[in-house]
């Protein structure tokens, strides 16, 4: 089983990507699951309703609740048996990118509660995509996605923190992380088959 997280702030298309790469794979004859954070279970869903519930909330609270929903979801990853891939929407990096360089929490604290519910780091990714794009595509779709827009997405100071956060943690883990480009959704699609297929496998 590889864990394969795809990263990126709100407005790069990563869950569009995500969700294509699984019909990919899934096309591939592969057995692959697909999750999110914070969600996919149902404490996880539990707490990401409390965490867009629009309350104002202590930045070492949201911390604590990204965590706890974290730990349910790899408590159910533990128990896959027979799978090749786990895909899934924002992961451990996330917690960095967000928490601490968006937060300023410490990266001491943030790494020692992401190795406590990894099990020691087991259920790390073994590979990650950053998702990018230029700003005002980004902007753009924001404007006309369907979801809503929450004070997070129009906060510019605060999400370019974040995303130079996302550049920080590439540069320190080159050795996991491929950074790609998501102007067109297809070849953004087809370049993280191509890397997934070279990188981990060969197809029947």
């Amino acid at each position: 089983m590889k864990i394969i997280s795809f990263e990126g702030i709100d407005g790069v298309g990563k869950s569009t990507v995500i969700n294509e790469v699984y019909k990919k794979l899934k096309e591939k004859n592969k057995n692959v699951k697909l999750y999110f954070e914070p969600g996919s279970t149902n404490t996880g869903i539990q707490i990401r309703n409390i965490l867009k519930n629009g309350e104002k909330k202590d930045s070492l609270t949201n911390l604590y609740l990204y965590i706890a929903a974290r730990a349910e979801l790899i408590n159910t990853i533990s128990q896959l048996e027979d799978v090749d891939y786990v895909l899934i929407d924002r992961y451990v990096d996330s917690t960095s990118a967000y928490q601490h360089y968006g937060n300023g929490i410490t990266t001491t604290l943030i790494q020692t509660l992401n190795n406590s519910v990894t099990h020691n780091r087991k259920f790390y990714p073994d590979h990650t995509y950053l998702i990018t794009v230029p700003e005002d595509i980004r902007e753009e779709r924001l404007l006309k996605g369907a979801r809503e827009i929450d004070e997070i997405d129009t906060n510019k100071a605060y999400l370019k923190k974040v995303a130079q956060g996302y550049s920080e943690i590439y540069e320190l883990n080159k050795y996991r992380m491929t950074r790609v480009q998501n102007i067109d959704k297809n070849e953004c699609v087809d370049k993280i088959i191509n890397d997934i297929e070279s990188r981990f496998d060969k197809w029947n």
